[in-house]
């Protein structure tokens, strides 16, 4: 399964170097795919905590929080949505548009 082969070359890289942003991304994304949220979350979180000329952390944490859907994570998705058009980040088109759904516009 390539998921599975892709998620541990991501580890293998993430274990030589615990800041690997393509790791952090990818590890993520796979953690999402297969519907486990705190797990992607902590590697988005960790990615939005870089210093990167691009970095879509906090955009992959707000779509975290969104397909999660517990009660508290739409408030949480909105903050982080609104944080990355605030500070134009990556994402932040999409995160104008998704927005502007959530607010019913």
């Amino acid at each position: 399964d390539r998921f599975a082969d892709a998620q541990t070359i991501s580890e293998q890289l993430l274990h030589r170097n615990s800041v690997n942003d393509e790791a952090l991304k990818l590890l993520g994304i796979i953690a999402l795919r297969k519907q486990h949220y705190e797990e992607a979350q902590k590697y988005f979180n960790r990615l939005a905590g870089q210093d990167l000329q691009a970095n879509h952390g906090k955009f992959y944490e707000a779509l975290t929080y969104l397909q999660r859907g517990q009660p508290s994570d739409l408030e949480a998705a909105r903050k982080l949505l609104q944080s990355v058009v605030g500070g134009n980040l990556e994402g932040r088109k999409e995160a104008e548009k998704w927005l502007k759904t959530m607010d019913g516009k």
